[in-house]
């Protein structure tokens, strides 16, 4: 059906305007004019969003503009640059931040002052319970471990069930 309508009748969009139905397909070539961009991002932001700041991918896959997603990426130099022509802020991270070790150690000891014990690494389950995913996921894929990055930071671990702590350069840590 699909051959036969592009091959006898057009397109899609075509039949849909002869049959006057609406389509929820955009047009070829739609998402690389950022005219459509700008309108579709601004209308989410006045209807759902918060006033200044760039939705996140998950809120506008959730919205069904996947596609729209893809040409972010695809035709308009990804999220940071759309968010700047359009003057929104961004809450993601620019891509390769937590290859960086400093934005690593930021967070974690941002984490372990606002809701941490002092001087104790979080574990995986404290971050990722608050929030922190993507924190976890950069600890193990760039950085070794909890353990390694603990001692880069002098941060005491936990280990076992009750608690109980390792030694951090030496010292008791409990």
């Amino acid at each position: 059906m699909v051959v036969a309508i592009h091959n006898y009748h057009g397109s899609f969009h075509e039949v849909a305007e002869r049959l006057d139905l609406s389509v929820i397909q955009k047009p070829k070539g739609y998402w690389q004019d950022f005219e459509n961009v700008r309108g579709v991002i601004l209308e989410y932001v006045a209807e759902h969003g918060v006033s200044g700041k760039m939705p996140t991918i998950v809120e506008l896959r959730k919205a069904g503009c996947g596609s729209l997603v893809s040409a972010i990426h695809d035709y308009h130099g990804g999220w940071h640059d759309v968010a700047g022509r359009l003057d929104l802020s961004v809450s993601q991270r620019p891509t390769g931040y937590w290859k960086d070790f400093d934005n690593v150690r930021r967070e974690v000891l941002a984490f372990v002052a606002a809701r941490g014990v002092a001087g104790m690494m979080p574990t995986e389950s404290e971050l990722r319970s608050a929030g922190h995913a993507s924190l976890t996921s950069a600890i193990y894929q760039y950085h070794g471990s909890f353990p390694k990055v603990a001692r880069r930071l002098n941060l005491a671990t936990r280990r076992g069930r009750r608690g109980s702590m390792r030694k951090v350069n030496g010292r008791d840590s409990g």
